[in-house]
């Protein structure tokens, strides 16, 4: 035999790297099965557990785990594995059983859980090659099955499967087997057991602990370490001699006590042929012998041996230890023998008549005394049963001994709880409804607890408030009540917790005053609108228009004029204008209804904005809705403006044409300002763009910016801001300050939660001075968490470092970017829409300038995009569509090369991209930025090409800055996606790349690399911002070794700065620094995950360092084939 082998297998654990769940699988106290979000909300749910499991593993994205909570689901039938997907439990606590789990695919990890019934997994190449398969830390105890753990090769082969730590004892079935048709490799069992199986039923006579049996045309690197195999009713290990077998290897292995059956036709321990290799592998007590290859041992006689067990106490509290001990010996004519070194066998029965094994494992070996103890801590209460068997040895037969003891559960320790009542207002009117908020809290907040509710009245009375005597918490701990008075007087809301097993109960009350109504006034007013008429308040007709949008627009033009618009629901085509002093109103939210329906605005100027009022003073806004298309915007453009105040206004449901649902906005160069502004109690919900923003044109930055002065928001919501609907990526709750500067913004008990991106937020680079946030509330914000591209902000209330913002009492929970967050972690906005104007914008073969002069007619879209790169400091325009580029575009000094569509344009067909096509047949297809500085290139999609920055001839190229390129699938015959070079003697510095994306690359997605490192070639201050490099090499790779990002290949690079990148499924590693450079710099904020799918764990790591001083900050990844970090 062979005494060494060499196999190559996957990397550590998959489990070592932090799970990234994208669902969780609980039980609910109903019985049913839940599936929620990595975030807590509810996805899906069914009385069926496998029907809800297999909708998690379906709807889960390539390299998330789906977490099964504790508790035991009964599988009605099978569940199938999705590639790239982790399926985990919390160790035995989490319980499947029957049905089994199908893995048809690669890169799939099953974790952590235990299997009962007839539960098992199989692995199995049905309709292609699959690799890299993980099963570990499972334990199973099954009834009649094929077998535990197999897997099967069809006509496709099976390579890549680690089973680690996996356990099968007492079952009907083998343990492990790999059989089938199809060749199979690189299979590891480390630490792996199987015990007792096959003693009290089977599925046929020839139950063993491992199996490598079929008609396997070949079977390659498989390697068992540290495994056993004991007990088995044949052999322990059969490895069948008429299987092609190369690299097959045991080592460190254990066999004991094999050939269970009466009268065993094999029982070995080990059962093989000459081409395995046998290393340090161990057993006693087979009866058959330890291999098939050594004479069958020669029976002798044996002598009575006897066994007694005992505990310290009959009973035992649930959660506590008990420890038995027991004694095993044999009596002989001058007196009892300890029986030493004897391996007995361990089981514990439980209350409900399943067997586990004790702490100790499924056996003991007694010590010089004859000794051995078994300890377990049961759970549930009832009668624990501890047995212990010794099946003899070749001195002495077998024995064995038990013994009971009662499991009683104690009485709980409960933890103290509170209960919190917050009212809305401690003041109200009789009619009124007044609502209370509710928390109950433990140690933490108790979801789906009862809490007991009443109202007592003035008289000393009560009564229920308006939903009922009981309240369920939700999640959070959170219930609420109502209740409309009808007498004056004091009430008193009280809420109850009459406490569970885990809580002491806790109450709490709350008072207010009820008050009689003030007697509404009749409504006052100079005009009333309905139809297409304005009367008078005596009825006379003052105006008759063409429709109703005319009659109103006429109304609230007349200067100091109430217009007043009773309850209904009214159609607007136009926007409505305002002159000043005017008061518009109806009759509340829900009651006086406007539905827009024309485009909102043009982002210019919002000259089209719906209530739009512009340019005049002392406007009044209230007790109306809108819907549609509709917004309220505030504006100047020139001259000071302001006093409005807009109350008691909701705007809901408005689609992606409307930029803000209410918005200030103030010109910049003309000194224009708007003063004094008032929010109070208004509601943006479920709006397509911002629910509220304090506005101007751009660009701040030239210092022409208007400022706004004194804006106040009082008891204002925006919720679910571009939830639905989203004008663009960026969609916040409260936009505080946007292309112009703000002195005095004030918010008081204001929120701003479920927007798509942040809560409140305050946009970079103006100038911000008192900005103050008072008993304000921000939750659950970021929700694009769910777009591809996750949340890239998020948080509750971003205020990007500004030093005069305060916040007092302020809070959030559940949001994507964290509650509070002043940093600007991207400085650059990948989705962003281009600011730049032109001097030629290239389409067709015709090249024109800004005025739409064609000044070039190429004979094709290559020649003429090549003719207006080719002029120096021309800002070049390709607007959206799809081209077709041949060759490659050489850019001239100071080129800005832009794509996308110009503001105007992208609100009628929002996000249109640019999107060139090269042939992919050549090395020299793509981008040349060769020996000139100051180039930029921003918001282009390239196919099939690259982007390459190159300097030699000793030259320095200089201040080259990338936005916003998306290369897909860069062919083969370039180095890489994105890529510089430095030949000997020149130097690149000051290249910045920011939100650009290397994806699906036949080669490296971006390498920076040189004439080599000794010729003087040097890359200069490198910054690299939330760039991806995705799926590169993976796919007919130029290098053996492709990465996602590949640093100092044959040049120097001093200060490389990396913050918020990601590499992804790179066919090697993730980050490289290349060997034999002088490099320095740091990594912050980045991600590394399953790199390394050419599965070599040497070159797979998520940052390879090699030694050279790079800082990592906050650098994470999980799934690497590699370690994470090789330093």
């Amino acid at each position: 035999m062979l005494s060494s082998a060499t196999l190559v297998f996957l990397g550590t654990d998959e489990a070592a790297a932090a799970p990234d769940y994208s669902y969780i699988v609980s039980k609910n106290t109903s019985g049913k099965t839940v599936v929620k979000s990595a975030y807590g909300y509810t996805a899906y749910s069914s009385s069926t557990s496998n029907k809800a499991i297999q909708w998690a593993i379906d709807h889960s994205a390539s390299g998330k785990t789906v977490l099964i909570n504790a508790g035991t689901y009964a599988l009605m039938s099978g569940l199938t594995m999705k590639r790239g997907v982790t399926l985990s439990g919390v160790g035995d606590n989490t319980v499947l059983r029957n049905g089994e789990i199908d893995v048809f695919t690669s890169n799939v990890v099953i974790q952590s859980l235990r299997m009962e019934g007839t539960c098992h997994i199989l692995i199995a190449s049905k309709r292609a090659a699959i690799s890299n398969i993980v099963v570990q830390d499972v334990s199973a105890t099954t009834g009649v099955t094929p077998e535990v753990f197999s897997v099967k090769a069809a006509t496709y082969k099976v390579s890549y499967v680690k089973f680690i730590r996996d356990t099968v004892t007492n079952s009907a079935a083998n343990g492990f087997t790999i059989n089938g048709e199809g060749p199979v490799s690189d299979i590891l069992f480390d630490s792996c057991k199987a015990i007792s199986n096959g003693l009290t039923n089977r599925p046929n006579d020839w139950v063993v602990g491992f199996a490598l049996d079929g008609s396997n045309s070949l079977m390659q690197n498989v390697k068992m370490v540290n495994c056993e195999a004991s007990y088995s009713w044949e052999s322990g290990f059969f490895l069948s001699p008429s299987i092609s077998k190369t690299g097959v290897v045991l080592q460190d292995c254990v066999a004991n006590y094999n050939g269970q059956k009466p009268n065993a036709q094999e029982g070995y321990g080990y059962l093989l042929d000459s081409s395995v290799s046998m290393i340090d592998s161990t057993g006693v007590g087979n009866k058959g012998g330890l291999t098939n290859l050594q004479p069958a041992p020669q029976p002798v006689e044996k002598k009575e041996s006897t066994m007694t067990i005992t505990v310290p106490s009959s009973s035992i509290n649930t959660g506590s230890s008990m420890v038995a001990s027991g004694v095993l010996s044999s009596e002989s004519s001058s007196g009892s023998v300890l029986i030493s070194g004897a391996t007995v066998r361990l089981s514990v029965k439980l209350p409900d008549g399943t067997n586990v094994n004790p702490v100790e494992g499924s056996t003991a070996v007694t010590d010089l005394s004859g000794r051995f103890t078994m300890s377990y801590a049961p759970a549930t209460a009832g009668t624990v049963t501890f047995a212990a068997t010794f099946d003899g040895d070749g001195s002495y037969d077998g024995t064995s001994a038990s013994v009971s003891f009662t499991a009683v559960a104690p009485a709980p320790q409960k933890t103290a709880s509170s209960v919190t009542l917050t009212l809305a207002s401690s003041n109200v009117e009789t009619g009124s409804s007044l609502h209370a908020d509710g928390v109950l809290k433990g140690s933490s907040p108790i979801p789906d607890a009862t809490v007991s509710l009443a109202v007592t009245l003035p008289d000393g009375n009560t009564a229920n408030p308006e939903k009922g005597a009981t309240a369920v918490t939700d999640a959070y701990g959170r219930f609420s009540m109502d209740y409309v008075p009808s007498t004056a007087g004091t009430y008193k809301f009280t809420a109850t917790f009459g406490g569970n097993e885990q809580y002491i109960g806790s109450s709490t009350s709350a008072s207010f005053n009820v008050v009689a109504p003030t007697p509404t006034p009749t409504t006052t007013y100079d005009y009333i609108v309905s139809n297409n008429v304005v009367k008078g308040p005596t009825g006379s007709t003052a105006y008759t228009g063409s429709s109703f949008t005319a009659a109103l627009n006429w109304a609230c033009t007349q200067t100091g004029r109430v217009v007043y618009v009773p309850a209904g629901s009214y159609s607007l085509s136009d926007n409505i204008n305002f002159a000043s002093g005017v008061t518009l109103m109806g009759d509340g939210a829900m009651s006086t209804v406007f539905t827009f329906t024309t485009k909102s605005m043009k982002y210019a100027d919002y000259s089209d904005a719906s209530f739009h009022v512009k340019d005049v003073d002392g406007v009044t806004l209230k007790q109306f809705g809108i819907t549609g298309q509709g917004c309220v915007r505030l504006s100047s453009t020139s001259g000071t403006h302001g006093g409005h105040v807009v109350q008691d206004v909701t705007v809901w449901d408005t689609n992606y044409m409307v930029v803000n649902a209410f918005g200030t906005w103030v010109s910049r160069g003309t000194g224009a300002s708007v003063n004094d502004i008032k929010f109070i109690r208004c509601v943006a919900y479920n709006v397509g763009g911002n629910g509220f923003a304090i506005m101007g044109n751009f660009p701040w930055s030239t210092g022409t910016a208007g400022t706004q002065h004194n804006i106040y928001f009082e008891d204002c919501k925006a919720l679910y801001c571009g939830y639905t609907n989203d004008i663009w990526d960026w969609t916040v709750g409260f936009d505080l300050v946007e292309q112009c500067h703000i002195d005095k913004v004030t918010l008081v008990r204001c929120e701003a939660s479920y927007n798509w991106e942040s809560g409140f937020h305050l946009e970079y680079g103006p100038t911000v001075t008192d900005c103050v946030f008072q008993d304000c509330v921000a939750n659950y914000n970021g929700q694009s968490y769910s777009d591809p591209r996750g949340a890239v902000w998020g948080a509750g209330y971003l205020t990007f470092g500004y030093q005069d913002v305060t916040k007092t009492r302020c809070t959030g929970i559940g949001n994507a970017g964290g509650t509070f967050y002043s940093a600007d972690r991207y400085p650059v906005e990948q989705k962003t829409v281009s600011g730049y104007g032109y001097t030629y914008s290239v389409s067709g073969t015709t090249v024109k300038n800004t005025g739409g002069t064609t000044v070039y007619t190429g004979s094709s879209f290559t020649t003429a995009l090549q003719w207006a790169c080719s002029q120096a400091n021309a800002v070049v325009r390709i607007p959206g569509g799809t081209y077709s580029v041949t060759g490659q575009i050489t850019l001239a000094s100071g080129v800005c090369l832009y794509g996308g569509i110009d503001l105007n344009e992208w609100f009628s067909s929002p996000g249109s991209p640019t999107i060139l096509n090269f042939p992919g047949t050549s090395a020299d297809e793509g981008f040349a930025i060769h020996n000139v500085d100051n180039v930029r290139m921003n918001l282009l999609r390239i196919n099939n090409g690259n982007v390459e920055i190159t300097a030699d001839g000793g030259d320095t190229v200089s201040n080259i800055k990338l936005r916003g390129l998306i290369v897909n699938e860069a062919s083969s015959l370039h180095p890489a996606a994105i890529y510089s070079y430095c030949a000997s003697g020149s130097t690149i510095d000051g290249l910045d790349i920011g939100a650009c994306e290397a994806k699906a690359a036949h080669t490296d997605g971006f390498r920076f690399a040189g004439a080599g490192s000794s010729t003087n070639a040097w890359l200069k201050n490198l910054k690299l911002t939330c760039c991806n490099a995705l799926s590169c090499g993976q796919t007919s790779p130029r290098y053996g070794d492709s990465v996602g990002f590949r640093l100092g290949e044959g040049v120097n690079i001093q200060t490389v700065t990396v913050v918020g990148c990601d590499a992804e499924y790179s066919y090697c590693s993730g980050f490289y620094f290349s060997t034999g450079s002088q490099i320095s710099g740091s990594l912050t904020d980045c991600e590394a995950q399953y790199n390394g799918q050419k599965g070599d764990t040497a070159n797979g790591a998520g940052y390879q360092l090699n030694g050279y001083p790079v800082t990592m900050t906050n650098c994470v990844g999980t799934g690497n084939i590699g370690p994470l970090v090789r330093a």
